[in-house]
């Protein structure tokens, strides 16, 4: 590999440094492999951690694969979607969802941004029925929430918000923790937090959600749509997508789209053979997946100035150069 040679990757050859005085290369050099670029602070992106990158960059239309989550074993994968229109006797609300519960937290009735209420309408979201009732254990490897109004253009109006909340912003959130009545909070409150805004879309604005290290843990068997806001322990560690909504038509609602992919482990009695023995072996880690997808812009979110589809097949193509 001295002077301009190089090491070739398909059909291309590549020159990966230069042969200083002494007969070393160059501090620069990165070795190009097929999988990533090795050298610097890694080696890049296996196909295990790709797999997962597409699934967090594309939830709706990524293959499914195995996840970089520790003890995948035996695991199933599955894709389930919920359509639903929320808020339809208000003109704002607020939405704090966790993908890694099945479930999210609503505002009830509200006609104001600074009207004090509490999180108390408790949902089960995409896959919530399934995981409820079929699975011993579950997480989420990859989920997206997608807003949309469902009125006429001419009553179009408002705007909405979206953003992500750790453990500790859901618990400045007050939601009524381990069975509490809980404080009030309000959708200006929620919204203050959030990183995005936009008018109302005319066609839909969506967020991807990125896993939080609590996120990686099996979940228990749920029996309901409860475990966001009763249960402090049980959010630790997590990351929520958070939605807020201002200024749309009373009696109109917003139609609300979640999206989740989830590993679970089979209950028993319901036929569904169990193994341990389709072993995941990857060297990655959820932070290496989250740091490569990071690199290439905002994949997190799309709105109708972006390509969705296209952004999804840049961020494949990414994951295979980024480290």
């Amino acid at each position: 590999m001295a002077g301009k040679k190089g090491i070739k990757v398909g059909k291309k050859k590549v020159v990966v440094g230069k042969k200083k005085k002494g007969g070393k290369l160059g501090s620069q050099q990165r070795v190009v492999s097929g999988f990533g670029v090795a050298g610097g602070q890694g080696n890049g992106l296996d196909m295990v951690a790709r797999s997962h990158a597409r699934m967090l960059a594309d939830p709706c239309r990524a293959n499914l694969g195995p996840s970089t989550y520790p003890g995948s074993n035996g695991a199933v994968v599955a894709r389930f979607e919920l359509d639903e229109i929320l808020f339809t006797t208000s003109t704002v609300g607020a939405v704090v969802w966790a993908p890694g519960l099945a479930s999210y937290a609503i505002s009830p009735l509200l006609l104001l941004d600074n009207a004090p209420f509490n999180f108390q309408g408790l949902q089960g979201s995409a896959g919530n029925a399934f995981l409820a009732s079929q699975t011993a254990a579950y997480r989420c490897v990859g989920a997206c929430m997608q807003i949309y109004f469902p009125g006429t253009e001419l009553n179009r109006s408002g705007f909405v918000g979206m953003g992500y909340a750790p453990a500790s912003t859901i618990t400045n959130y007050q939601l009524p923790i381990s069975g509490g009545a809980g404080n009030t909070t309000t959708v200006a409150n929620v919204r203050a937090s959030q990183f995005h805004t936009e008018r109302t879309p005319q066609n839909m604005v969506e967020l991807k959600w990125k896993p939080g290290f609590g996120d990686q843990e099996w979940e228990a068997n749920i029996t309901a749509a409860q475990q966001v806001a009763t249960n402090a322990a049980t959010i630790a560690g997590r990351n929520c997508i958070t939605m807020t909504m201002s200024g749309f038509p009373a009696n109109t609602g917003i139609r609300v789209r979640t999206v989740g992919i989830y590993e679970y482990l089979p209950q028993l009695g319901l036929g569904q053979v169990t193994t341990a023995s389709n072993a995941v072996i990857t060297k990655n880690t959820l932070n290496d997946v989250l740091h490569s997808l990071d690199k290439t812009g905002n994949w997190f979110l799309e709105t109708a100035t972006k390509y969705g589809p296209m952004v999804s097949a840049a961020v494949g193509y990414a994951t295979t150069l980024m480290v």
